[in-house]
């Protein structure tokens, strides 16, 4: 068995991770490193050209900048390739300072890519938005990088994340005010098609809110604000219209459902304006979300007949209700996690053991073609035939012990390249010039 096959089995691919994300970073470092399409395209043609980097995935989105590698280079070696690639690309003034970039290595990577994907280092805990990014990070990758290894990692963060969704309540209840206004409004009108939506306000909260309820596919959906420009962006976005303040009465004439989130030191709507109102679309209900602060509506609005009002103090509750259940999760989860880990490192040392157990199989077969080959010589078909399947069937109940072997060796974390190494040197001794028959076969 050659030095070289025994060298490939020892030099193991090992996922490397480096970034910087909200939880190291403030927003304005992370907007500086964003990476564009065309950058990510660019990184990835310079990273094909460095030949210790066998795969690579680059996550880039509002609240990380993440870059996966796998290679046989230590961490140290490999990160600062990478960077200095990255440097080179967007230049250095957009690089964030060390003190807000992070980097592992091994299982400890591995298990920040399943959170990761599994929501628990987002923002917004449990969100199912960042499991999609990965995947896209991961598909345009492709056209670049494609590994067995780096494969079966990214599968194993799919499933993980897949079956935190399936069996726990992770992503479970709005934790978001927007989201939870959205989901109470539910409870009122169950389809939304023949509905109108009216967003006061064009903010990020108004924004916001009025991309949840786009989702739900509304009739119409109504966006107003002081400065029209700003309506006609929200509006572009959600696919709504935009109007100009002055039609805010007659929008709330239609409306189904109106979100109000404005910055205001006066009420926009109170008792006397909503009972005008009221009484013009003859006391059909309405849901009213006020999302502003301060409170856009008065209170005492919700005393009105089929007026339903809800304020941010009363959607803050159900968010936090929400969070703390989300939270509860987070054990499971985590359990779900460490047996992905296990299971990929199990797989990943038997898979570096290929090599070895290739070149055994193979030097095992050599030499028996060549003593079948001594020993034939002048038989029929139909006698070599039973050789040939005697002796395999003895040079395979010979290597399964030592296969075997090699398989549990591999799996074990200490003690287990000890072991192989024995098993290398043992079973080099097999060179070419060694023949254990000689010419005993020959008369």
């Amino acid at each position: 068995m050659s030095s070289e096959v025994v060298a490939q089995t020892r030099g193991s691919e090992r996922l490397h991770l480096f970034g910087a994300s909200l939880n190291s970073a403030p927003i304005e470092v992370l907007e500086r490193l964003s990476l564009s399409r065309e950058e990510v395209a660019l990184f990835y043609q310079r990273l094909s050209g460095v030949k210790e980097v066998t795969d690579a995935l680059i996550l880039s989105t509002c609240n990380r900048t993440e870059i996966y590698v796998s290679a046989a280079e230590s961490i140290s070696n490999i990160g600062s390739r990478l960077w200095e690639v990255l440097k080179e690309i967007i230049g250095s003034t957009r690089l964030p300072d060390g003190e807000h970039r992070y980097a592992y290595s091994g299982g400890t990577g591995l298990n920040h890519l399943f959170r990761v994907s599994c929501g628990l280092d987002s923002v917004i805990l449990g969100e199912a938005q960042i499991l999609g990014q990965v995947k896209d990070a991961y598909e345009g990758s492709r056209s670049y990088f494609q590994s067995t290894y780096f494969e079966r990692v990214l599968q194993s963060a799919f499933r993980v994340a897949g079956r935190s969704r399936a069996e726990t309540a992770i992503g479970v209840g709005a934790v978001s005010v927007a989201s939870a206004g959205v989901h109470l409004t539910n409870r009122i009108f169950s389809d939304y098609g023949d509905r109108t939506v009216v967003v006061v306000g064009a903010g990020d909260t108004g924004r916001l809110v009025a991309q949840h309820f786009a989702e739900k596919h509304p009739g119409r959906l109504v966006i107003l604000n002081r400065t029209l420009e700003r309506a006609n962006e929200v509006a572009a976005i959600s696919g709504g219209e935009a109007w100009p303040m002055t039609r805010m009465e007659e929008a709330l004439v239609e409306a189904d459902v109106v979100v109000t989130a404005i910055r205001t030191t006066s009420s926009l709507l109170d008792r006397a304006l909503m009972e005008k109102i009221m009484k013009s679309r003859g006391n059909r209900m309405v849901a009213i979300l006020d999302l502003g602060l301060p409170r856009n509506v008065k209170q005492d609005v919700n005393e009105l007949f089929n007026v339903f009002l809800n304020d941010i103090d009363t959607l803050k509750r159900v968010v936090d209700g929400n969070l703390k259940h989300r939270q509860k999760e987070i054990p499971k989860v985590e359990v779900f996690i460490e047996e992905e880990i296990a299971r990929l490192m199990d797989w990943q040392r038997s898979f570096e053991v290929g090599p070895l157990i290739g070149a055994l199989r193979g030097r095992f077969e050599e030499i028996r073609q060549k003593e079948v080959a001594r020993a034939t010589r002048g038989m029929g078909s139909t006698e070599i035939a039973a050789v040939d399947r005697t002796t395999r069937a003895v040079v395979n109940k010979l290597l399964h012990g030592p296969v075997q072997a090699i398989h549990d060796y591999a799996r074990q974390v200490e003690a287990g390249n000890e072991n192989l190494a024995v098993i290398q040197k043992l079973f080099g001794t097999l060179s070419e010039d060694d023949d254990a028959s000689g010419e005993s076969g020959e008369e």
